[in-house]
């Protein structure tokens, strides 16, 4: 049983979560073909929330929330309970249309939805699509396209990791897919940035990295200090069912609550065998 510690610094205070147990994931699926995790049956527009080990799930948000075309493609959660979106397809959500290169803030309060910071007008050309979303703790925006694309001029692929930077409009490399992946050559299809620097992930192809396989339904931790990559979520949790998991976003429930308990200021982690 895999196991994560979070300290946060200050108060050299230790948060000891079992990854098997406590830890859960919120994910979407690319298509709807045997769509089925915990017993639960959903469709690939669907966020479904479960526990890492896949044996327990329940729709976090709904396909029917969108009220055209909508085909969540990528997902966060703002410290605020803000949810941000990409759609695979042009969408509205909220009474408001966006294009696939939209990022979305939708308030699942309210129902309100508009555009955050990064437009389909935001990149060089017309027709990108976001395919992975995450924050940093400063506000900056993680993010990969489906395909090849560019920002005021810097150019990069479907396999990279970018950070758009909110105050400045300009874009950097987290991670190069080229130095990531054995063959160096694929799409990153799902990103959720760790205080620490590390980066759970999921491609839209079977990979190697590091000469270990990872499935396209799996989800992996990265850490770019050691350039090593760890199974945390296995595609075998769909029943045999080959899936591509297409977007994901990581927390840990605090005791006893409901709400959701994000990596807001923690520090540090790191993985230890228990």
């Amino acid at each position: 049983m895999t196991c994560i510690d979070f300290r946060k610094t200050a108060a050299a205070t230790l948060i000891a979560v079992c990854a098997s147990a406590n830890a859960e994931l919120i994910i979407s699926v690319s298509n709807n073909v045997g769509n089925e995790l915990g017993g639960l049956v959903f469709n690939d527009g669907d966020m479904v929330q479960t526990n890492a080990s896949g044996s327990m799930a329940s729709v976090f948000f709904a396909e029917s929330n969108w009220t055209s075309d909508g085909d969540t493609d990528a997902f966060h959660i703002l410290d605020d309970g803000t949810y941000l979106f990409s759609s695979l397809f042009n969408s509205t959500i909220g009474g408001v249309t966006f294009d696939d290169g939209d990022v979305i803030r939708y308030n699942p309060n309210t129902g309100v939805a508009e555009t955050y910071f990064i437009t389909e007008s935001t990149f060089d050309d017309a027709g990108e699509d976001i395919s992975a979303l995450s924050t940093l703790a400063d506000g900056d925006i993680v993010f990969s396209t489906l395909a090849d694309a560019s920002i005021g001029g810097v150019a990069f692929t479907s396999g990279d990791l970018m950070r758009y930077d909110i105050d400045t409009g300009t874009v950097s490399f987290l991670i190069v897919g080229a130095d990531l992946f054995d063959d160096g050559d694929a799409n990153i299809y799902g990103a959720h940035a760790n205080a620490d620097g590390t980066f759970l992930l999921t491609a839209s192809t079977d990979e190697m990295i590091g000469g270990t396989l990872f499935l396209d339904g799996d989800v992996f931790l990265y850490d770019p200090l050691t350039d090593s990559a760890t199974l945390f979520f296995s595609e075998a949790a769909f029943g045999g069912q080959n899936q591509d998991i297409d977007a994901l976003y990581f927390f840990i429930p605090a005791p006893g609550a409901t709400s959701l308990l994000a990596f807001a200021g923690l520090t540090a982690m790191r993985r230890r065998r228990c």
